[in-house]
């Protein structure tokens, strides 16, 4: 990614916009129907420029091509807005050691 801060700001920001617009409209939101008309927006943690990495090197099965991954673009799963969706636990060996507060945060209340 070669924007500019300000860039990655307001793309970073458009593309929360969009997320939230999509959760409070959508009619396949993982918010239930009856708490979408009161739904404000998802838990995003400020956007920190310094959570992207950029130049990494994943191994895949065929190629093994650097890539980049965004925090700030994470999120925190439909399993944590509605009972009909299910998340899968992350496997140690991808668990950060420290707590990285980036991207969406998890919900602050039952949206139901």
């Amino acid at each position: 990614m070669t924007d500019s801060i300000a860039e990655y700001e307001t793309r970073i920001a458009h593309q929360r916009a969009d997320k939230d617009t999509r959760f409070r409209a959508s009619p396949h939101s993982p918010i239930p129907p009856s708490g979408r008309m009161a739904f404000e927006g998802l838990t995003y943690f400020p956007m920190d420029p310094a959570a992207r990495f950029e130049g990494l090197r994943l191994s895949r099965p065929v190629e093994d091509l650097p890539t980049s991954f965004d925090i700030a673009t994470s999120d925190g799963g439909s399993c944590g807005y509605s009972p009909d969706y299910s998340c899968p636990l992350t496997p140690a060996e991808n668990r950060l050691p420290e707590r990285m507060e980036a991207g969406e945060g998890l919900p602050v209340a039952d949206p139901r």
